[in-house]
């Protein structure tokens, strides 16, 4: 599973590339996004929540 969200844009770029790198493989590779959907506040006062998980390829 390789998740499209948080990190730096260069983190970003090496997870999209190891996920590539399994594709070659032979692996099976799954592209999601977590997605918190509070508001910017509740998100700061209670950062440990369960997202939801979006595959997006």
């Amino acid at each position: 599973m390789v998740n499209l969200t948080g990190g730096t844009t260069a983190l970003q770029f090496i997870i999209q590339r190891a996920g590539t790198t399994l594709e070659k493989d032979g692996l099976e590779e799954c592209y999601v996004a977590l997605i918190d959907r509070r508001g910017v506040q509740e998100q700061r006062d209670d950062p440990w929540v369960v997202w939801e998980l979006v595959r997006v390829m």
